[in-house]
């Protein structure tokens, strides 16, 4: 009898950086760590992969001392917010029936 085999799931990430430096679509397995780019002015634009069955998505700051603080909500797939010196990584928790999904380190995006 074989082995069991599996692929890990692929997206592609494409940025815009509404008039700031061209940046290149990247493919990622899932799970994996994906770095977000500083766009004009100080924004960080953030997209993130629809999860089914969500009211809202809550887009939280990671400070230095990796607590996380609210920086807004959405109903979109996609925010800009402004950095700021403390951040450390950025985190998008979706809210379904109510309940926001868990975050784990693998979750936590950074900028470069």
């Amino acid at each position: 009898m074989g082995g069991l085999q599996w692929t890990a799931n692929q997206y592609t990430i494409t940025f815009d950086t509404d008039g700031g430096s061209d940046v290149a679509a990247i493919t990622q397995d899932y799970g994996t760590a994906v770095t977000a780019t500083v766009t004009k002015d100080g924004r960080i634009l953030l997209k993130w992969n629809e999860v089914k069955g969500t009211d809202k998505y809550v887009i939280y700051r990671v400070n230095t001392d990796g607590k996380l603080v609210k920086a807004g909500t959405t109903t979109k797939t996609a925010a800009r917010i402004v950095a700021k010196s403390t951040d450390t990584g950025y985190v998008v928790r979706a809210s379904v029936n109510g309940k926001l999904t868990a975050v784990t380190k693998s979750d936590i995006v950074t900028a470069e």
